[in-house]
């Protein structure tokens, strides 16, 4: 116990432990909403359902825009001074708000033919609405989240996040016990009652500040436009590149080999939660470091932070078949390996992920992230489409070890260059 508030002393460890066990405790609400509702909503509905919320958090995550990266980069410095800071959040506000107004409309009126031609989930316009406004506040709720994390608000960001998931599961199991459970009702209470939450915890916090934040004026040069269009492109060749193996392993493979290394990566996902936590923690530190010195030893201990997702990468390395087999039953077999395959690959994942903070968020060099995640399309996109077919499920291992490895080289010389000037 003595050397366990020791550890608390400290900020970061304390910053990470919290924000790593509230990220968990999401990934567990979120395996409680889908036990809920499988055993309620027919398959049909469940699966309806999922492809609405599939659509809400991927198209929330495309209209960020990049403003979260500009968040961590520029608000750590201006918090020094609270008029810039309350000028600043409401300027990117606004123009992330309007942003996504503007795209959404435009998407609204290809509903037809995306229905039709896409999803072909025979459903009225009236479902795709409802997950086009859940997808404006996730927007919101994401913003303000990423701002409570650039201040260093970690506790109360998580405390809010999951005292939002708990209202949201009671409102389920209400709506279930009354018999009123629908998917529209499931897509209101997950996507804009429970942002709605947020919103009102979050705001208790702030009230103090909400008058003097509506009264500050607007920024043209608060918007970095050159940075957040880097970031966001770069993020979007990241998601591509990191699904493309799941898609060549269907256009290769059989169905059954699907299902294997579909649970395989949930499994390796899971785990990174850990590394987004530790991402989240550090980034602002790395905005607000200053000095040669201060920054090599801020990178010396974010190696070594990252070494925490790595041990547990070797944990599903070492754990044993029948630990796999007794959660995911025998039938899913095959996939054991795979995930220790996988797991191996995904090692040096935080590792490489560690001098990119450095050129997002203390030097602004966001061309860094987009030159390195192109090399990882190109390395994953051809390495999956030759190895699959040779190496089957251990294709896409193979593929991500060589890519991270490469990554982590080509960020660390980067940042070695960079240092000296």
């Amino acid at each position: 116990m003595p050397k366990f508030k020791n550890l608390l002393k400290n900020r970061t460890h304390r910053d990470i432990l919290v924000n790593t066990s509230g990220n968990y405790l999401g990934v567990i609400f979120a395996l409680l909403y889908t036990l809920l509702l499988t055993r309620i909503l027919t398959v049909t509905d469940f699966g309806v359902l999922s492809v609405l919320l599939a659509i809400s958090y991927v198209l929330a995550n495309i209209l960020d825009f990049g403003v979260t990266a500009a968040i961590y980069a520029y608000l750590p410095d201006k918090l020094k001074n609270k008029p810039e800071s309350l000028k600043f959040i409401k300027t990117n506000l606004l123009f992330l708000t309007v942003s996504a107004i503007m795209a959404l409309v435009v998407l609204s009126l290809f509903i037809l033919p995306l229905e039709t031609f896409v999803f072909k989930l025979q459903v009225a316009k009236v479902y795709y609405y409802f997950a086009g406004i859940a997808v404006l506040f996730f927007v919101w709720q994401n913003f303000i989240l990423n701002i409570l994390y650039a201040s260093q608000k970690f506790a109360y960001a998580n405390i809010a996040v999951n005292l939002s998931h708990f209202i949201k599961m009671i409102l389920l199991i209400a709506l279930a016990m009354s018999g009123t459970i629908s998917i529209i009702n499931v897509i209101i209470v997950l996507g804009i009652a429970g942002p709605a939450i947020f919103f009102l915890i979050v705001i208790l916090e702030i009230k103090g500040h909400l008058k003097n934040l509506f009264a500050s004026p607007l920024s043209r040069e608060d918007i970095k436009l050159k940075f957040t269009m880097t970031y966001f492109l770069s993020t979007q060749v990241f998601n591509i590149a990191s699904r493309m193996d799941l898609f060549l392993v269907s256009y290769f493979l059989l169905s059954t080999d699907v299902g294997h290394y579909a649970l395989s990566q949930k499994i390796v996902l899971a785990i990174l939660t850990s590394v987004n936590s530790i991402s989240q923690v550090l980034s602002p530190q790395f905005a607000a470091v200053q000095g040669r010195e201060a920054t090599i030893k801020l990178m010396k201990k974010s190696l070594l932070y990252m070494a925490i997702p790595a041990l547990i990468f070797v944990a599903a390395i070492l754990t044993p078949s029948f630990f796999y087999e007794t959660f995911f039953t025998s039938e899913f077999k095959s996939a054991t390996i795979i995930t220790r395959a996988l797991s191996f690959s995904y090692l040096f994942y935080g590792f490489a992920l560690v001098p990119l903070l450095y050129f997002l968020y203390t030097v602004k060099k966001p061309i860094v992230m987009l030159i390195a995640n192109i090399i990882f399309l190109i390395i994953v996109g051809l390495g999956n489409y030759f190895l699959i077919p040779k190496f089957s499920l251990f294709g896409p291992p193979i593929t991500f070890l060589i890519a991270f490895l490469v990554i982590f080289f080509y960020t660390m010389i980067s940042f070695a260059r960079d240092i000296r000037k």
